[in-house]
């Protein structure tokens, strides 16, 4: 089973990659405005879905047998990149908090 064990390897490095991005996104999402968070809920609910069926591709990848590795290889490639879009799509709609931080003060209401 070499072909199982290499496609479980890639998976792998897939979920390690998959971490810096989740990483990332609860770094901005712990710094916004509940009305920022609200604004990309169903985003984000999106992402954990593809997330599940990635996950359910994997966890039926590692009990195939020798005649089914082939199809769910691919079920689980085709899985990993919408989780990888998903991402990488609400990152790029995220503001990042660095960005925000340009050392310009807020604003206060000085009477």
């Amino acid at each position: 089973m070499p072909e199982k064990e290499a496609s479980l390897q890639k998976v792998t490095g897939e979920v390690e990659d998959l971490a810096v991005r989740v990483a990332e996104l609860k770094t901005r999402f712990a710094r916004q405005r509940a009305s920022v968070k609200l604004r990309y809920y169903w985003e984000l609910e999106y992402l954990r879905n593809r997330f599940g069926h990635f996950k359910h591709c994997v966890e039926a990848l590692e009990e195939a047998g020798e005649d089914q590795v082939e199809d769910l290889e691919q079920a689980t490639e085709s899985a990993w990149r919408d989780v990888k879009h998903a991402a990488d799509t609400l990152l790029a709609a995220l503001p990042d908090a660095r960005s925000e931080r340009s050392g310009v003060p807020l604003r206060t209401n000085v009477v």
